[in-house]
């Protein structure tokens, strides 16, 4: 495919998109120089707890002594003298950060995108405890947004912080203390607002630039899904030289803003529609059948499994995501026979035209051997159109909507076959 016909493959419509003036002020502010996204820095734990520990650090090049770290160290943890000049360990004992004065010690734990461990987090404060050299330690649990440790039990003692009251102190000592910092070393202050920027654009969609993305996304969501499927198809906008590199990040980074997914990749175990699914359909009496296949969701009700064993059972229900078509299709189908199913399945393929009688316009015309379709209905579905903040309430209703009637009487027909 030429540079010519791809470029063509953008509808005239889809063109004007890029004249909008949300989409100049994306082109624009994304394209600005940030020494962070240039590095694709923040999406790595690791490089989170390095800067942190480079502004905490009273002897780091950044010139500024204890400037950060006395109000950094106060946001963190309630200590009695946070203007002391704070020793950084990183990774010590696997510990991201500790902060040792001659009084006082400060633990912190650090988390962007994943959860601790079950017991890391007593595994840590035990051992800071049991060390003399460590005095009245306090811990922190640090992470996007100020969520609770997983552990239970350890909640009492960690404090807990986001990067949001992180960054809103970087901003506060940036303004407030600008000349001083400068004073000091005139490339500190660059490289903290760059850090600040970075962080609300990545890591917590924040920034004014995300709410354009969001914008643009809520306004047309059919118009960009059709181009991100298109710019999918011919690896990722790579190939696109008539675009302009500055449309080309700018239309990248509307798509990291969405929830655009491929049907391959739709089902991913840490995607977030995985997770919305999962949970509405465990509320609505569904057991998810957990693997690591990320084309299809499978699953069946508990009321199926109290009846038939899941052993013994050959049937499962599954949604498959097709982007390009922008439909979800709910399936109902007969896996493969072993020593365990054979009963019911046997029974299911001798009636298969009974079932399709039954199922009518619904029913799988074209039936495989080992996997047997019986039954498939396509549900409009956008993954664009679905607020993230709002997501897992809105796939409960999709559920209730379009699946659960239809699941009991696919049930209650495949068992009057099974059962007789």
């Amino acid at each position: 495919m030429t540079d010519t016909s791809i470029y063509e493959l953008l509808s005239k419509y889809e063109l004007e998109l890029l004249s909008k003036s949300d989409f100049r002020y994306i082109q624009e502010t994304i394209n600005e120089p940030n020494i962070f996204r240039i590095l694709s820095n923040t999406d790595y734990e690791i490089r989170h707890s390095n800067f942190i520990a480079w502004l905490l650090d009273a002897t780091e090049t950044h010139g500024c002594g204890t400037l950060f770290s006395n109000d950094l160290v106060s946001k963190l943890a309630r200590v009695d003298n946070p203007t002391a000049e704070w020793k950084v360990f990183r990774e010590k004992y696997n510990i991201d950060l500790i902060l040792t004065s001659p009084e006082e010690t400060v633990v912190v734990e650090n988390k962007t995108y994943s959860k601790d461990a079950p017991g890391q987090l007593t595994k840590y404060r035990e051992l800071v405890e049991s060390k003399r050299e460590y005095k009245k330690p306090k811990f922190v649990y640090l992470n996007l947004k100020g969520e609770a440790p997983q552990d239970l039990k350890e909640r009492e003692y960690w404090n807990l912080c986001s990067y949001s009251d992180l960054l809103f102190t970087l901003k506060n000592l940036c303004k407030e203390k600008k000349g001083e910092i400068d004073k000091n070393n005139s490339k500190t202050r660059i490289l903290v607002e760059d850090y600040i920027d970075a962080v609300e654009v990545r890591n917590l969609k924040s920034g004014l630039i995300n709410e354009k993305a969001k914008n643009l996304l809520a306004t047309e969501p059919d118009l960009f899904m059709s181009i991100f499927n298109k710019f999918e198809a011919i690896n990722d906008f790579e190939a696109i030289n008539r675009l302009s590199h500055t449309q080309m990040r700018a239309l990248k980074f509307i798509k990291l803003s969405s929830q655009f997914q491929r049907g391959k990749g739709f089902f991913r175990q840490d995607g977030l529609f995985r997770g919305a699914f999962n949970q509405a359909l465990q509320k609505n009496n569904f057991h998810i059948y957990e693997n690591k296949n990320t084309t299809y969701l499978g699953f069946i009700s508990k009321d199926m499994l109290e009846i038939i064993p899941r052993e013994k059972l050959p049937i499962r229900f599954s949604f498959r995501f097709f982007a390009e078509k922008k439909f979800l299709q709910f399936r109902a189908g007969i896996g493969p026979e072993d020593l365990r199913n054979s009963h019911y399945r046997r029974k299911l393929v001798d009636n298969l035209g009974q079932l399709q009688r039954t199922f009518g316009k619904d029913a799988v015309k074209a039936r495989g051997t080992i996997h047997i379709g019986l039954y498939a209905k396509n549900i409009p579905f956008n993954p664009l159109s679905f607020d993230e903040n709002d997501l897992e309430n809105q796939i409960e209703e999709l559920i209730k909507t379009f699946i659960v009637d239809d699941a009991i009487f696919i049930e209650d027909e495949l068992q009057k076959v099974m059962l007789r």
